[in-house]
């Protein structure tokens, strides 16, 4: 049985770094980066529907 793809990973952060367009600098472009807000949720969503999901036993994140 392989485990969900959450299972005890690190939590997320809060902020990402994304690029989100190119700007000139002399005769080459560079990326433009840019700070957002991580969109995904930071709590478990496997546990919304099934509470006894075989592939959340033992996870760090399980909620009681």
């Amino acid at each position: 049985m392989s485990l969900n793809g959450c299972y005890n990973r690190t939590p997320l952060r809060d902020t990402a770094i994304v690029q989100s367009g190119w700007y000139d600098q002399g005769c080459t472009r560079k990326p433009e980066m840019v700070v957002i807000d991580v969109p995904m949720s930071k709590t478990c969503v496997y546990q919304r529907d099934k509470k006894d999901d075989p592939k959340c036993a033992g996870c760090k994140h399980l909620e009681n």
